[in-house]
């Protein structure tokens, strides 16, 4: 049986965000499975060991149960805008996809398509 393989590279990462996929591994692998999903890497981003930007602004803002929307809506409330250029990388992030076997060209237009 021909299985499929996966590798993305990416630069510009955070350390956070390398943590958080490295946790998403862990997630993984604890229930016994080879490979990482959005569900895994939720959870890795959700239950993380120190107090993420999340958890701090849920608790500055007070915030009880919401529906999905206003969940999207907050955390889109997190992300930062432009950053003074000193100690960050001098090119833009990027994310490289490649992907062999049966299900390989499904797999990069899914990624194309992001």
């Amino acid at each position: 049986m021909e299985h499929n393989e996966t590798k993305t590279e990416a630069t510009g990462l955070a350390p956070s965000v390398a943590a958080a996929l490295a946790r998403a591994t862990r997630i993984a692998a604890d229930n016994d499975r080879t490979w990482v999903g959005v569900e895994d890497l939720l959870v890795a981003l959700l239950d993380a060991p120190t107090i993420t930007p999340l958890q701090l602004h849920w608790q500055r803002c007070e915030r009880d149960a919401m529906t999905y929307s206003e969940l999207v809506e907050f955390a889109k409330s997190l992300v930062p805008g432009r950053t003074p250029s000193e100690n960050v990388p001098a090119t833009a992030a990027t994310v490289t996809f490649t992907a062999t076997g049966p299900n390989a060209e499904e797999f990069a237009e899914a990624v194309e398509r992001a």
